[in-house]
């Protein structure tokens, strides 16, 4: 979730959830964080799908595969930095095929 906090706008963010809404998984924090502070998000993500990567984190197919079951809900706020926050969501979501 790309989220425009009720607090100042410095803390406005991503927050990424489970499926069913719960936090996500602890193990994959460090590897949020290595997406949204790469310079290039798609070059990040092509590493990330590399067979060493993917090995690695336990994924058993590209994360780039057609998925029936991908969803995304997006809503936005009237403050200023909603229309980029939904922007930068939709440019995620294109890059990963949804």
């Amino acid at each position: 979730m790309i989220t425009a906090s009720h607090n100042p706008k410095h803390d406005n963010g991503l927050k990424i959830i489970e499926r069913d809404g719960s936090v996500l998984n602890l193990d994959w924090e460090s590897i949020a964080e290595e997406i949204v502070n790469a310079p290039c998000i798609k070059e990040k993500l092509l590493e990330l799908d590399s067979p060493d990567r993917r090995a690695e984190l336990g994924l058993k197919q590209s994360i780039f595969a057609p998925s029936d079951d991908a969803l995304v809900c997006m809503g936005i706020d009237t403050r200023e930095s909603g229309p980029r926050l939904q922007e930068a969501a939709m440019k995620g979501c294109e890059i990963m095929g949804v």
